[in-house]
């Protein structure tokens, strides 16, 4: 009865005084052994433990990888114009159907409707004057025929005065043989020499006209060289303002601004009087979506996980839009040009997702979920498990957790190393190394490792209880 009541006293003044300040210096341990030989030990004749403890499990297990992204269409085309000028006409508005080649819009055609005129005008004049140059071309070849023509009649009359000259040579020399014997009249000396005089004046008056010919023909040629090049220039001068006339058409062509594709306006920026301008950079009046039963998400990978991503992986996401409800599509792409924000490399990843009843828009942001990893009826550890280390304390535990590890043991082993601990015979962590397989970020699969399903493992320190901060927090008055 004495030690009960010295027990209760001992409990009230324990938010005022230590224990040892209520019993006398050298009583304190013959009071607590008597109070321990009084009471009964905890339930089921075991003392608390002082970790926290979870059992290994077995079962299914899926790991998957989270990202963020964006929704958008599959094409989705910027409509500019090609000419300056101002809007004069809007046909369509957002959220219109649209068709290839239909016209949305209209530049005012004024200008180029002069431009047209212009050129045409331009066209028709150079156009005119192409036949004076071809009946140019047409004098001078006629003339250069008729210059070849009086020289070959030229050579010819060259050729009959060498063969008089060479006859009146003959005879020439045929008289002087009888006159120097004496044997012809002087008369005919005389008419013999005035012949072959007159023979050879021939001769060169024949050369002559043929060298004067051949002078002329060279003129004719020049004189057709000039009005062939300037037939030419006629014709690329013709050439040229059919280009330009052309242009001209284009631009006034341009002024209806026509959708390239069939799809839905999701952006019109471009009101009716405002003056564009394509000068520099062709600006954007419209933004067409091709086909919004066709969506992609464009999403931000991280670097650590873009390895576990593959062409035709299955992806489930959710849209802020629609709660509750999953939509689903398949990894299409993976870009590999690398994206850096604030020293965070990611990688776009391309899923393709159907949208039958138009219910995802563009620009919606997703929630995405891939499945890079599922496996069943496995053993599988908490991650919080993995994460724990007993405190520095205990370094010979650590050490010896690190000789037992397998990892250089048996690098050939599949999967990465881990370790938990388990509480020893003396309820001290032991460690236990493992080879693990995929964790869905709360259990990780065991490949190997001395453990069993239902064994407890440690996940943290047995929080202290200010009761059981006192030495006389473990008794009990009954």
């Amino acid at each position: 009865m004495t030690r009960i009541f010295l027990l209760a006293v001992l409990i009230v003044a324990g938010v005022l005084l230590p224990a040892r300040d209520l019993v006398p210096e050298g009583a304190m341990p013959s009071v607590l052994s008597g109070m321990r030989g009084s009471m009964p030990p905890a339930p089921g004749g075991r003392e608390l433990s002082a970790y926290r403890t979870v059992p290994t499990e077995r079962g299914d297990l899926i790991s998957a990888v989270t990202a963020g992204g964006t929704l958008n269409a599959v094409v989705l085309v910027e409509v500019g114009s090609q000419v300056s000028g101002q809007v004069s006409e809007l046909f369509v508005d957002f959220n219109s159907a649209v068709t290839q080649g239909q016209v949305i819009a209209r530049i005012s055609p004024e200008i180029y409707e002069a431009r047209m005129a212009q050129a045409q005008a331009e066209l028709k004049t150079v156009r005119a004057g192409l036949p004076v140059h071809q009946a140019e071309v047409e004098r001078v070849r006629a003339e250069l025929d008729n210059a070849k023509s009086a020289l070959a009649v030229a050579k010819a009359q060259t050729v009959r005065a060498e063969l008089a000259a060479d006859d009146a040579k003959r005879d020439l020399d045929r008289k002087q043989s009888l006159a120097e014997r004496a044997i012809v009249s002087a008369s005919d000396w005389e008419r013999v020499q005035s012949a072959h005089r007159s023979a050879q004046a021939q001769l060169a008056a024949s050369r002559a006209q043929e060298l004067s010919q051949a002078s002329a023909i060279r003129a004719a040629e020049a004189a057709a060289r000039m009005a062939e090049a300037q037939l030419v220039a006629a014709a690329v001068q013709v050439t040229q303002k059919e280009a330009i006339l052309r242009q001209a058409q284009i631009d006034l062509e341009r002024t209806f601004i026509r959708a390239p594709v069939t799809g839905t306006v999701v952006n019109r920026s471009v009101n009716r009087g405002q003056t564009v301008a394509a000068s520099l950079q062709a600006p954007t009046l419209f933004t067409i979506a091709q086909d919004l039963r066709q969506m992609q998400v464009e999403a931000s990978v991280v670097e650590a996980d873009v390895s576990r991503f593959a062409i035709g992986q299955p992806v489930t996401f959710t849209v802020d839009a629609h709660p509750g409800r999953s939509f689903t599509g398949t990894v299409q792409q993976i870009r590999k040009a690398p994206q850096t924000v604030q020293n965070v490399v990611t990688y776009t990843a391309v899923i393709a997702t159907e949208n039958p009843d138009e219910a995802l828009l563009p620009g919606m942001t997703a929630n995405l979920q891939v499945v890079v990893g599922r496996k069943t009826d496995v053993l599988k550890v908490p991650n919080t498990a993995l994460r724990y280390r007993p405190p520095e304390s205990a370094p010979e535990t650590m050490a010896q957790g690190a000789v037992a590890s397998p990892a250089g043991a048996a690098p050939h082993q599949p999967g990465t190393p881990g370790q938990v601990f388990v509480l020893g015979p003396e309820g001290q962590p032991t460690p236990v190394p493992l080879r693990l397989g995929i964790s869905d970020g709360r259990m990780t699969e065991v490949l190997a490792g001395d453990l069993d399903v239902g064994q407890a493992v440690v996940v943290g320190r047995a929080s202290a209880s200010p009761a059981a901060a006192s030495p006389l927090a473990t008794f009990r008055l009954w």
